[in-house]
């Protein structure tokens, strides 16, 4: 995660006007916006999946051309 924020505000800081004061605050916000993310993108639990009833499917699709 460090790397990926360090990656990011480097091309920021390269490519932007950012105020040698204002470098602490991208950081931060940079890497508080990757944690936050990373939070989000956890799969669901095994027990939540489940395959559709047949009464889902449309009609005249068999589970052979599934």
């Amino acid at each position: 995660m460090v790397t990926l924020t360090a990656d990011i505000v480097a091309a920021h800081v390269g490519n932007n006007k950012v105020a040698i004061a204002d470098v602490p605050l991208v950081i931060t916000a940079v890497h508080t916006a990757l944690n936050g993310l990373q939070a989000k993108a956890e799969p669901p639990a095994e027990d939540s999946r489940r395959e559709a009833a047949p009464s889902k499917w449309k009609r005249g699709t068999s589970r052979r051309t599934i």
